[in-house]
């Protein structure tokens, strides 16, 4: 089973328009020309890495359409632009 390390994870995020605020959880927040949407997934304070399950998990959470494309926003070969034009063509209310 691969795993995926959450600090690259939070890189990508951030990278890509989530804001993070701090609760029990690290809580990233995704915002669209500065608007706040709907869209948001956390990592536990403590987490190094994470499994396939937890990439499915926050697959839903990110609205992504598959494993592979998380996969790929984590790896950068799904860019910021690449995110923004997948969430407004298929997720009227973010």
């Amino acid at each position: 089973m691969t795993t995926y390390k959450t600090a690259d994870f939070e890189k990508a995020l951030l990278k890509k328009g989530f804001k993070i605020f701090n609760s029990h959880h690290k809580m990233f927040r995704f915002y669209l020309d500065g608007k706040m949407t709907d869209i948001l997934t956390y990592t536990s304070h403590n987490e190094g890495e994470f499994d396939e399950n937890m990439l499915s998990k926050r697959r839903r959470q990110m609205k992504l359409g598959d494993k592979t494309q998380l996969s790929d926003f984590i790896n950068c070969r799904f860019s910021e632009d690449d995110y923004k034009k997948w969430i407004i063509e298929n997720h009227e209310e973010a």
